[in-house]
């Protein structure tokens, strides 16, 4: 069988050309790895803000009490201010004197007892004589003033080293003695202390002396037990604790 001239036209192949290397070219990357680079869909999803988001974010509507409009002034009125009594004198304190800014003092002195008794004998003899105001019932004759402190917590005043004794000369209330009337001859009561204290003048210093009044209810006559009428009617003993000059000055 015949067959027919086949002409094996083969094309030549180019001949290399002085171009630039193919490592020197960047080659065109294929397409799978464009869509690799490409940024996925969830991930701009993710980065855009949701709406959440954008609500916290956005400014509230103002408000009654709200910043941006001013406060009217306050019509308050201004804080009084609230006087505290001032501390009465502690025990610590000594011969109770009275605190400087005049502050009422917290014990009672009959009369004209505060003119003559010393500022820094005044608390320690009216708390010795007097309980709620009335006389006590066991008074005795001599009264030593309290003694200073050992041991001071604070610097101390030197009104506690200058205090004096205290003479209370009551033999109707001490010794519930029977003194008459030198006028009528009746019974003489008891009519409360006197409304005076004495300062007496010892050898070597001062004391205090309180007396009481003695009443007539029959003539109305008033008399202190310190006086001579009274003094005469006690016993011998008795006389001779009183131990005293008395002086009109």
């Amino acid at each position: 069988m015949l067959k027919p001239n086949l002409v094996d036209r083969r094309t030549p192949s180019p001949s290399p050309t002085p171009s630039a290397s193919s490592s020197s070219l960047p080659s065109p990357s294929p397409p799978s790895s464009v869509r690799t680079a490409s940024t996925p869909l969830s991930s701009v999803r993710s980065s855009t803000p949701s709406l959440s988001s954008v609500k916290t974010t956005s400014p509230s509507p103002p408000s009654s009490e709200g910043t941006a409009r001013p406060s009217p002034p306050s019509t308050s009125p201004a804080p009084s201010f609230v006087m505290t009594p001032s501390p009465s004198p502690s025990s610590e304190e000594p011969g109770g004197v009275q605190p400087a800014s005049g502050a009422p003092a917290s014990f009672w002195l009959p009369g004209e007892w505060p003119k003559t008794i010393p500022v820094q004998d005044q608390r320690w003899i009216a708390s010795t004589i007097f309980h709620a105001g009335k006389l006590r019932p066991d008074l005795k004759l001599w009264y030593e003033p309290p003694v200073p402190a050992l041991i001071y917590h604070q610097t101390p005043t030197p009104d506690r080293f200058f205090t004096h004794r205290l003479m209370v000369w009551m033999p109707y209330h001490l010794w519930k003695v029977n003194v008459f009337c030198p006028a009528c001859g009746k019974n003489l009561t008891g009519y409360g202390v006197h409304k005076r204290a004495r300062k007496v003048l010892d050898i070597d210093r001062y004391y205090v002396m309180v007396t009481e009044t003695l009443r007539c209810t029959v003539c109305s006559l008033n008399y202190l037990s310190t006086s001579q009428t009274v003094r005469d009617q006690l016993d011998l003993p008795h006389q001779k604790m009183f131990r005293l000059i008395l002086t009109r000055k």
